[in-house]
């Protein structure tokens, strides 16, 4: 999950995943959760595809269910990330959000 935080001068909490070098060192799960959907994808076809046939068959399982299934995982990584840095912002105080310094003029 991304990093909330609070940054003086900011109005609002700031998430790591705003800036882009950061993107990439942000979760290093999400490269094993994609990694894992890959593979259960290529498995279904390649490694065990009279396994899964017959458990289709046997459950009367349509094949679109397997693609609602990897649809319905995405939509709930979705918003299970988007719920935890809600709750990471709200956690933060406001006070430790310092006022933006303005600079009077001469």
């Amino acid at each position: 999950m991304a990093l909330v935080t609070a940054q003086p001068g900011r109005q609002r909490p700031r998430c790591a995943a705003e800036v882009p070098a950061q993107i990439q060192l942000a979760d290093r799960g999400e490269e094993l959760r994609h990694g894992a959907r890959a593979a259960f994808s290529y498995g279904a076809t390649n490694w065990f595809p009279a396994q899964l046939g017959h458990w289709m068959a046997a459950h009367q399982a349509p094949a679109a269910s397997i693609t609602d299934g990897l649809i319905f995982m995405a939509v709930a990584v979705l918003l299970t990330r988007t719920i935890g840095m809600t709750a990471q912002a709200a956690r933060i105080r406001p006070d430790a959000v310092a006022a933006p310094r303005v600079a009077v003029g001469s």
